[in-house]
């Protein structure tokens, strides 16, 4: 079987990292995979290069209207990009076009849905489309870029992946249309014995602090920065040992007066790398890992603290409410809660027995939604069902 995986954007964030681990466990099972390295960016090639056959690099410009958020034809930089994207359109078709027919694919899989506008390409060139969806999609002013996503996802692929529930209902799609496969955790890498002193010692984290960890920097006010921030701020002034670990995290993005304050108040206890390849070390040395979108949103970060045995608190949205469960998994608390936020936190830096036991029902529910090879086993499955 010769599927060809189409990314559209850098080797950062969950899409990336999700696409890789399938693509390593489906190395095993039969099929011969390629990429096509929309973005053209060298870093995407020597990143994917372990773990497919091959990698075409060609510029591919996705539909300008992501699934966390769109450019409002209000402002002339947005009709600008949109008119752009237009223009290079046919380009981008012509691209994805000489790619399929050297190929010989069986099938293609779009590793997002803001590909979908070229979905009609492998349809007439005959070979089925499986598309993945990995986020809501935002609605704009009167909704019509979303109802053209719906419209193509509808009239050009044999199958579409959702990594939950919630991004599955988005679609407007039956059930027999699609699947819901939730994210996979490579549990070679985060099923493993790694101490906390000894990483803790690696990071200069003291070994008695209490560690938090925020992980949203890709997209920080839509997972909740400041709310964590003014938070921390808060649970900083009854734990003296507090340490905020918050890799790929940007000042920048920080907008409200208050929450520059509480960064600034914190910053001698926040530790803030740029974005880092091994998160395992960063989970390993945590006590509580936080995910607390305030719009709906699946979350990585609580599967791979699932993975490690950390307890999470997350806000009670769509995507993240499917799997964190309050009691056994971690704590939910409502979206923008800071008070909520801090009492879960002390509640788990008061109970270390409480913050076990819920690492404990992460990892349990990790192994069974999340497991990698469990993910590439129903992928493949998707695989041949439309391939008959």
């Amino acid at each position: 079987m010769r599927v060809l995986f189409v990314h559209h954007a850098h080797a950062k964030g969950g899409a990336a990292v999700s696409l890789f681990v399938l693509l390593k466990h489906l190395a095993g099972k039969d099929v011969t995979c390629s990429l096509l390295n929309c973005s053209g960016i060298q870093e995407v090639e020597q990143f994917y290069r372990p773990v497919v056959d091959r990698v075409h690099n060609l510029r591919v410009w996705p539909y300008p209207h992501s699934s966390l958020g769109w450019w409002p034809m209000s402002r002339l930089s947005s009709i600008l990009r949109v008119a752009r994207w237009i223009l290079l359109y046919p380009i981008s078709c012509l691209s994805m076009t000489v790619v399929i027919l050297r190929g010989n694919y069986d099938a293609a899989h779009f590793n997002s849905a803001t590909l979908i506008s070229y979905g009609w390409i492998p349809r007439l060139l005959g070979i089925k489309l499986i598309c993945h969806v990995r986020e809501p999609f935002a609605a704009g002013h009167f909704g019509m870029r979303r109802e053209f996503l719906r419209t193509c996802l509808k009239a050009f692929c044999s199958k579409v992946i959702a990594i939950c529930e919630d991004n599955a209902s988005d679609t407007h799609l039956s059930s027999l249309r699609v699947d819901v496969i939730y994210n996979p955790v490579d549990f070679t890498q985060f099923d493993c014995d790694l101490s906390m002193a000894e990483n803790r010692r690696l990071l200069g984290v003291n070994e008695g602090s209490f560690v938090t960890l925020f992980a949203g920097g890709s997209n920080a006010q839509v997972k909740g920065v400041e709310e964590y921030l003014l938070s921390m701020l808060e649970v900083s002034e009854r734990v003296p040992s507090l340490v905020c670990l918050m890799p790929s995290f940007q000042p920048s993005t920080l907008h409200s007066e208050a929450a520059l304050e509480a960064y600034r108040i914190l910053s001698e206890r926040i530790l803030m790398p740029e974005f880092v390849r091994d998160i395992e070390r960063w989970i390993a040395v945590s006590d509580v890992v936080f995910a607390l979108h305030n719009k709906p949103h699946f979350s990585r970060t609580v599967m791979e603290a699932g993975a490690m045995k950390r307890p999470v608190v997350v806000t009670d949205i769509a995507g993240i409410s499917e799997v964190a469960t309050d009691g056994q998994t971690g704590c939910v608390c409502d979206v923008g809660g800071i008070a909520e936020i801090t009492k879960a936190t002390l509640k788990l830096y008061e109970q270390p027995k409480l913050r076990a036991k819920l690492g404990f029902g992460g990892y349990e529910q990790a192994c069974q939604l999340f497991h990698a090879d469990r993910h590439a086993s129903a992928v493949l499955d998707v695989y041949h069902e439309v391939l008959g």
